[in-house]
């Protein structure tokens, strides 16, 4: 009778993994233009934005949990070539439009919001 108690609450507590992991913050892209947080979106939702910097618009694009500066109206698109960022503290920057794009973890997003309270 103890093997079937302890079957049944393994098998409980492998059935609530996806359940904790649905409630788990994710790692955030977030969009500086001139050092002032402008756009925000998580990692893990696929999308594309525009957002204008110093000398016009650039197009960011958020794709299987990776995020890019896609296109751009800087001068020679070294943020274009330096292609996708994946890991909390990696960042896109275009200089000549003041933008960075870099990913922040949940953890430190999470306690970055603490100390603004």
């Amino acid at each position: 009778m103890d093997i079937v108690v302890i079957i049944v609450l393994l098998i409980a507590s492998v059935a609530f993994i996806p359940l904790l992991r649905s409630h788990q913050q994710s790692d955030m892209v977030q969009v500086y233009h001139v050092n002032k947080l402008i756009a925000e979106y998580p990692l893990d939702k696929d999308t594309s934005f525009t957002v204008e910097g110093r000398l016009g618009p650039a197009q960011v694009e958020i794709n299987g949990r990776r995020a890019r500066i896609s296109d751009s109206s800087c001068p020679n698109h070294i943020c274009v070539h330096t292609g996708w960022i994946e890991e909390p503290y990696q960042a896109v920057i275009c200089a000549p439009n003041q933008l960075l794009v870099g990913i922040i973890s949940a953890e430190d997003k999470e306690k970055a919001d603490e100390v603004e309270r």
